[in-house]
């Protein structure tokens, strides 16, 4: 049964995602090809795997829940990625994704390990009042522009050796853990 075809919307917002589904949508998406998706408020229970696909100008992550193993790894975002209110249970793995203009991850809670590593930024990255319960690394990373951390908490060690910031990086009111 076909899904959607490459460069439709893939709108499942408020929905239980099981693991067999988001193995059935990647089939016959290949890395060069752009993906519309729209997961806002969903529930994904398992692992998810997002890795190396092209995400079209506006991605919906809003809301969404991850329960366990999560990655975007080297994953490429159009104008706008949200994650705005997003959980991710266990492990978010972000390495070396590439980010248009602006990624939103307001609020987003991160349960274990969470892995930017060599991430591309474009103009803006807000991680206002985002929770890291575990260890962070944005190791490499770099922000083009603008990155806001108000209100961050970094409960555990946080990580931002060779990361570069284009215009400015704001911290304030930020709580650091263990680093």
């Amino acid at each position: 049964s076909k899904i959607a075809a490459i460069g439709e919307t893939i709108d499942i917002r408020g929905c239980r995602v099981s693991r067999s589904w988001l193995e059935a949508s990647r089939k016959g998406v290949r890395a060069n090809h752009m993906v519309q998706l729209d997961l806002r408020w969903a529930l994904i229970e398992d692992r998810a795997n997002f890795g190396q696909l092209t995400f079209g100008n506006e991605t919906s992550f809003e809301g969404a829940s991850f329960g366990k193993w999560v990655s975007f790894r080297g994953a490429k975002f159009g104008n706008e990625a949200h994650f705005e209110d997003a959980t991710f249970g266990r492990r978010a793995d972000f390495w070396g994704a590439t980010f248009g203009d602006e990624v939103h991850l307001e609020d987003a809670t991160f349960g274990k390990r969470a892995d930017f590593r060599g991430v591309k930024f474009g103009h803006g990255a807000t991680f206002d009042d985002a929770k890291f319960e575990d260890d962070v690394s944005f190791y490499d990373a770099e922000f083009k522009d603008e990155a806001t951390f108000f209100g961050t908490i970094f409960k555990d060690k946080a990580d931002f050796r060779y990361s570069t910031f284009g215009k400015r990086a704001l911290f304030g009111l930020a709580e650091f853990g263990r680093n």
